[in-house]
């Protein structure tokens, strides 16, 4: 029993650490897509922080695809007046998993 109550912080520790590591590869997906010249985690520049997306749609089951759309083709006023740019470089495949890490930010 001790020797599995000794391993639970280490287990944690690991868990800590993929964790820092899956921010960090994140984060620097998105400054090569292009998304930190007016996205930042928890601050707000010229679009929203990553952050207040992943408040906004927090348990909306159709948020991946909406946000898929909005990456893709660009548009306006769901965030105030300042239009997002369409990114229409980048493919499915590359903007997904940016969807899935930005909405799973606490």
């Amino acid at each position: 029993m001790l020797k599995r109550l000794c391993s639970v912080p280490l287990l944690l520790g690991a868990l800590v650490v993929s964790n820092a590591a899956n921010a960090d590869e994140l984060e620097s997906s998105l400054a090569a897509a292009g998304c930190v010249a007016c996205h930042r985690v928890d601050v707000r520049l010229i679009g929203p922080s990553y952050k207040e997306v992943a408040e906004k749609y927090r348990g909306d089951e159709t948020a991946a695809a909406l946000l898929l759309t909005k990456v893709k083709e660009g548009g306006s006023g769901t965030w105030g007046p300042i239009p997002m740019a369409p990114h229409a470089h980048l493919t499915d495949d590359q903007i997904k998993p940016l969807i899935a890490g930005i909405l799973a930010i606490n």
